[in-house]
């Protein structure tokens, strides 16, 4: 049970690692919007980074597109709500294993 509690905290907190790095490129892409020439930002995840225990989250690459402001705010929302979602599950399993580590007992 501890490794797969620890490979599971281990993939939440990669996949909020890449829920903040989705949330910089679309803010980004926001603020840009009205830019001339800019090209909207997005978030990509190699095979690697899905692996267990590989390293970073992802990497912001350019799409050659431009922003359309609308998309982006959805974008926006929906990482924002996956990122919630991820965080209450982080807390969850941190709770269950602390849980575990006091070997049931409520107290310290």
């Amino acid at each position: 049970m501890g490794l797969l509690n620890s490979l599971t905290v281990a993939g939440i907190s990669r996949e909020l690692d890449v829920c903040a790095l989705r949330h910089e490129a679309y803010s980004a892409n926001i603020a840009n919007a009205n830019v001339q020439g800019y090209e909207r930002l997005e978030v990509v995840k190699s095979s690697a980074t899905d692996a267990v225990g590989a390293g970073a989250a992802g990497k912001v690459i350019s799409t050659h597109e431009s922003v359309r402001l609308d998309q982006e705010l959805a974008k926006l929302s929906k990482n924002a709500l996956r990122y919630e979602t991820l965080l209450t599950a982080y807390q969850q399993t941190a709770g269950i294993l602390d849980l575990a580590i006091k070997d049931g007992r409520g107290g310290a």
